[in-house]
């Protein structure tokens, strides 16, 4: 843990040259006498580590930290402090170890100046860099590491608000305030330029109006000229044919519209009564679509998409599983076919071994026994023959014992060496075939680590993928989150304000009817020349008078002062006009005061003030008009001396009770104002209030509107992102299946390779012992050989000596005898190499077997598994599938009656707008039919004169018959005279254009478009000030949110320690309260406590030890939220009994155990309880020594 190790002290305060004071953790209390310098230390503390300043250290300046009776040469004078921290175990970097030193070092030169060094380590730093090692520490310099004799007593000394502030700086709320106000400074400079770009933009739209007429001016100048000489030619011609064919069927014309007039209006009434019912159709339909309810049909939509999801899920998982079944098929076919194939070589070898063992051997065997007996009965029957010789004999029977004992040794060597050899053999096959599959397994576990890797590559990606994902939405989560509170907070704060806004609106109302201001207002603001202003604004008090002399005047206040009487008049014209309801005019040349005195009789009253005219300030010439307001009204300075002249004199004190003349005394508590204020001018507070009210709730509106596009938009993003999360979960499920299964195989492959591995080496070993038996054999076979052939050779020079036949018969046969005997020896010895091979083989082939049966047995059982699995996952399919249909079908038949009715929705809708048109249409007919029977019977009579006064020949001019597709001659009148006259009223158009536009200039377009142009652009950079200002808004609000996010977790900590620690201290309970829940800011933080055996009581209401106790718990509460490696109290026991100081002392013991503490004190319970003591004298010379350090 980090702790101080030790402090070194040089000529600071009362220490004189260097002293080195040793610290350990835990416990340790500082002691001495008063006076004594053991404070200092702690100052020493604070000095080095720059967490006060030199009033925190009792000091009025720097220099007079540093102990006076120490000078250097040239009158400088020094001290140096430096602490040191062992950063053993530091929690930052566990690994980090040794020491940190911090120094500060003072020089004050003879002139009075100083300079301040801090060093880090012997090396100089800034203030700034200490501060950055000491946050790393938990060392804080807001912080309560160090606490003084002031620090308790300053607690409970300041005020509620002071108190909250101490969490303020807990909580970080001074750097969200900065940051507030930052953002604010960067608001009010998008406000100027959205002000600046306002006014520049008016400026360029009003151009662009006038620009705009220039440039159509100019435009039309040279086309409407040109236009009017053609359309004159076009009138001559036209006219002429439309008054030869109009007079043919005027009257015709006439008579069928007077018909058709009648059929219209019959059509109208049918049209009225269908449209009736084809609305009273379209409210039941849309009441049947809204009563079906089309949010069910959303909700069913999204449960589908969900269940379809999942569907897709439980199919890719089952393709999986499909594929690992059939490679475990597949590989059980394998070794079903391996074992089919091991079974029929077991089964010949069974055959094989079961005839050797019970035919093929014993036959050799009982071959065998013959022939020994034959041969023994043809070497009798030789011996018989050799009897006449019996040395010959002996000798024979000698060699012939000789051979056997050399036989009877050689032949098992011989047959150990051929088992040997076969074994060696069968050995050697087992180890190659062993070194293929071991190595046909290598390349197998290579192929398949190398899929691990790519596996584990995929796995990686994907988990990085989710991870990626994950914080996106952690961070969108939290973005949410945030927003949803500052719109929650708004919304809160919007509905506080309405209330307010409301409350203040019924308030202004209630003050406007019982003042008349809406009549006031009205003359006020009709610039009505000689209107004075209101009685109010004509006079000044000072504050002291105001309130009496406000009660005496009453309405009269709000009275309207003009010139005259005419100008009074007119006022009240002007409110009978506007309805604007009653108002009281004084006119100055006619108002009538009564005379005002003071009587004799109060001159020297007790309590009495003046005139209440003599104490408002007033130009001359309203002297009549405030005589009238206030008439004799006398002021006194409270009721007791008033009353001593009621019924006298009408007497308005200034506490606000009124005496009138009649006896009546008016007075109590004093309701809201409704008056006029005197020097009232302006708006009143309650309008100003409502403008602010106002303008933040527009503020507030905007705000709202820009959190629910954002959070729409985050909660499109958080879906969205949830869904490729899902998706890539699933991905990385897969990549993990995949990945375990492949693993699972490298493990079963690398099993088998151990097992064939110890097979090998057991192979290895046994052909290692067998070549070396054949090695021995190899030089014991031939050396038998060799004797054994010595002997037979003798033995056959010994035999040729006799010559009879007989004997060369007997001899012959026994040689046949034992040529045979060889024979079934070898057959023999055959069989049963034979016999053991079969035995090796089969054992091989049953190992094999064994092998191919685990195989199966593992496969299967993990077959079952993934079965299981399967079968989990079918049935889930089964379940999601129906879910599925269901939702399919309930949609289904949600969106063929929604289809249905909004089918005829639609079309009824449409069928109404098809009827109203017609019905317009008819009614337009209608009117039109009956003014053109107007105009038409008109039209006839102008028509005879007309045609009089034409010439009889029709003009030619061709660019008139071009206008029709037809010959003019058989075009019908009506479009005749249509066109005609539209030819006529474009020509006077035309000349009246032509006559306005000029002069004209030719420049304006251009100017226009460059115009245009600077105000599109600045539309578009005050649409991105407009956003930037909401981003702005938001970030404030944020802010805020945040502020109180951090203020309330910080509260609820402290609080929550505060209860532990105040019931540890006092055994009673405690709490912090804030005088504003809603708004913390608003208001401050007070200290509850509820000591054992007495009530609850606020920290003022405690006796001394129960306010130091309350404060030391409040402080621990502190440094209990906010740890650092180490505390010092300076004496914070001194107004605490002796019962308190022990419950004090062992709770700094337990915490001791977290933190180091330095604590000093005198009392002798912190004292005992204390790990360590050390003790602190002044020495000779002035100067603080420490005399003892008792462990």
């Amino acid at each position: 843990m980090v702790f101080i190790k030790r402090i070194e002290l040089e000529h600071f305060k009362s220490f004189g040259k260097k002293t080195v004071i040793p610290l350990q953790p835990g416990f340790t209390v500082i002691s001495g006498p008063n006076g004594s310098g053991k404070s200092n230390i702690l100052d020493g503390i604070l000095f080095c580590l720059g967490l006060a300043s030199s009033r925190g250290m009792r000091a009025e300046r720097l220099p007079d930290l540093i102990n006076n009776n120490h000078q250097e040469n040239g009158g400088v004078l020094e001290t140096v402090v430096s602490v040191v921290f062992s950063l053993d175990n530091f929690h930052d970097n566990p690994t980090e170890s040794g020491e940190l030193k911090v120094t500060r070092r003072l020089r004050v030169t003879k002139s009075g100046s100083y300079t301040s060094t801090f060093y880090l380590n012997d090396s100089p730093c800034t203030a700034g860099e200490l501060q950055e090692q000491l946050l790393r520490l938990r060392i804080y310099p807001e912080g309560y590491n160090i606490v003084l004799q002031g620090d308790v007593t300053r607690i409970i000394t300041m005020n509620s608000r002071e108190r909250r502030e101490i969490i303020d700086e807990l909580a970080g709320v001074a750097e969200f305030d900065r940051k507030i106000e930052q953002t604010l400074v960067t608001l009010d400079v998008v406000k100027d330029k959205q002000e600046t770009c306002r006014i520049l933009q008016e400026e360029l739209v009003q151009n662009s109006i006038r620009l705009k007429q220039d440039a159509e001016k100019a435009a039309k100048y040279q086309k409407l000229k040109t236009e009017i000489q053609e359309k004159k030619q076009w009138d001559l011609v036209v006219n002429w044919h439309y008054l030869q064919q109009e007079k043919h069927r005027l009257f015709q014309q006439i008579q069928s519209l007077n018909s058709q007039q009648k059929s219209l209006g019959k059509q109208l009434e049918q049209l009225q009564e269908k449209i009736v019912k084809l609305q009273e159709n379209l409210s039941h339909l849309n009441y049947l679509i809204k009563a079906l309810g089309e949010d069910e049909k959303i909700k069913i939509t999204s449960q589908l998409a969900t269940e379809k999801v999942r569907r897709e899920n439980i199919w890719k998982n089952l393709e999986t599983l499909t594929a690992l079944r059939e490679e475990y098929a597949a590989k059980i076919q394998e070794i079903n076919a391996n074992i089919v194939v091991n079974d029929g070589q077991i089964a010949t070898l069974l055959d094989e071994i079961k005839i050797l063992d019970t035919k093929t051997i014993p036959f050799l065997a009982a071959e065998r026994n013959n022939i020994k007996i034959a041969l023994q009965q043809k070497k009798i029957q030789a011996n018989s023959l050799a009897s006449n010789s019996q040395e010959l004999l002996n000798k024979q029977r000698g060699l012939n014992q000789e051979i056997k004992e050399l036989q009877d040794k050689l032949n098992p060597l011989l047959t150990q060496e051929a088992l040997l050899k076969e074994r060696c053999a069968n050995l050697s096959q087992l180890l190659a075939e062993s070194q293929q599959k071991l190595a046909f397994l290598g390349e197998e576990i290579k192929a398949k680590r190398q899929t691990v890797f790519s596996l584990e590559t995929e796995e990686e990606k994907y988990r990085q993928q989710v991870q990626e994902l994950t914080e996106k939405i952690s961070q969108l989560e939290a973005d949410l989150k945030l927003h949803q509170e500052t719109l929650i907070r708004l919304e809160k704060e919007e509905r506080e304000k309405q209330k307010l806004f409301y409350q203040l609106e019924a308030t202004r109302q209630a003050q406007q009817e019982a003042q008349g201001t809406t009549a006031s207002k009205i003359i006020l603001n009709s610039n009505l020349s000689g209107v004075c202003g209101l009685v109010a604004q004509l006079g000044e008090v000072e504050t002291k008078y105001q309130l009496a002399l406000e009660i005496a005047a009453g309405s009269r206040l709000g009275y309207i002062v003009v010139e005259d009487d005419n100008v009074a008049a007119l006022a009240i014209q002007l409110l009978k006009q506007q309805k604007a309801g009653r108002a009281t005019f004084l006119p100055l040349n006619k108002i009538n005061p009564p005379p005002v005195y003071v009587p004799q009789t109060v001159r020297n009253a007790t309590g009495f003030i003046d005139l209440a005219i003599n104490l408002v300030r007033f130009e001359p010439r309203y002297q009549p008009i405030f005589a009238y307001v206030f008439g004799n009204t006398l002021v006194f300075d409270s009721l007791e001396s008033a009353r001593n002249f009621l019924g006298k004199y009408r007497i308005v004190t200034l506490t606000g009770e009124l005496l009138e003349t009649s006896g009546a005394i008016t007075g109590g508590s004093l309701p809201p104002r409704t008056t006029f204020p005197f020097g009232f001018s302006s708006p009143s507070p309650i309008s100003s209030q409502l403008h602010s009210l106002s303008a933040r709730l527009a503020e507030i509106e905007t705000i709202r509107a820009h959190l629910t596009t954002i959070l729409s938009q985050k909660r499109g993003e958080m879906s969205t992102l949830s869904l490729q999360l899902n998706k890539t979960r699933q991905d990385y499920h897969k990549q993990q299946l995949l990945l375990e299964h492949s693993k699972k195989e490298i493990q079963l492959l690398q099993a088998e390779v151990e097992k064939i591995t110890t097979i090998y080496q057991e192979n290895r070993h046994h052909l290692q012992q067998s070549q070396q038996q054949l090695e021995n054999l190899a030089q014991a076979i031939p050396l038998l050989q060799n004797s054994l052939e010595d002997k037979i050779k003798t033995l056959k020079e010994l035999e040729a000596t006799f010559n009879s036949q007989q004997w060369q018969q007997l001899q012959q046969t026994i040689s046949q005898l034992e040529a045979y005997l060889e024979e079934i020896n070898s057959q023999m010895e055959t069989a049963e190499r034979r016999l053991i091979t079969g035995k090796g083989e089969l054992e091989k082939l049953l190992s094999q077997q064994q092998y191919f049966k685990g195989q199966i047995q593992e496969i299967n059982q993990e077959m079952t598994s993934k079965n299981k699995k399967f079968t989990q996952l079918k049935q889930q399919e089964t379940s999601v599938n129906e879910t599925i249909k269901q939702l399919e079908t309930r949609l289904a038949e949600i969106e063929a009656k929604l289809k249905e009715y909004k089918q005829q929705r639609d079309k009824t809708e449409e069928e109404i707008k098809e009827t109203e048109d017609l019905k317009k249409q008819t009614e337009l007919l209608l009117e039109k039919t009956r003014i053109k029977e107007e105009e038409l019977r008109l039209r006839l009579e102008d028509i005879n004169r007309q045609i009089g006064e034409l010439p009889k020949e029709i003009p030619n001019t061709p660019g008139a018959r071009q206008l029709f597709e037809e010959d003019i001659d058989k075009i019908q009148p009506e479009i005749l005279a249509k066109k005609l006259e539209d030819i006529r009223g474009e020509i006077s158009r035309l000349e009246r254009k032509i006559a306005a536009l000029e002069p004209v200039n030719m420049l304006a377009i251009e100017e226009y478009e460059n115009n245009q142009r600077r105000l599109a652009e600045l539309s578009e950079k005050m649409n991105t000030l407009a956003t930037e200002r909401r981003e702005l808004l938001l970030r404030i609000e944020n802010l805020k949110t945040l502020r109180l996010r951090a203020f309330r977790e910080a509260f609820e900590a402290v609080n929550e320690n505060f209860k532990k620690i105040f019931a540890t201290l006092s055994e009673g309970d405690g709490y912090l309260q804030l005088e504003d829940e809603n708004n913390p800011f608003n208001g401050g933080l007070n200290l509850v406590a509820h000591p054992k055996g007495k009530p609850v009581q606020k920290l003022n209401s405690m006796s001394g030890g129960e306010k130091s106790l309350t404060a030391l718990s409040f402080i621990f509460a502190l440094q209990q939220y906010r740890p650092s490696p180490f505390y010092a109290f300076d004496e914070v026991d001194m107004f605490l009994d002796g019962a308190n100081v022990e419950k004090l002392a062992k709770m700094i013991k337990k915490q001791a155990e977290y933190a180091q503490f330095i604590v000093v004190s005198l009392r002798r319970p912190m004292i005992e309880a204390a790990e360590r003591t050390i003790g602190v004298t002044q020495a000779r010379g002035a100067h603080t020594q420490v005399l003892a350090v008792k462990l």
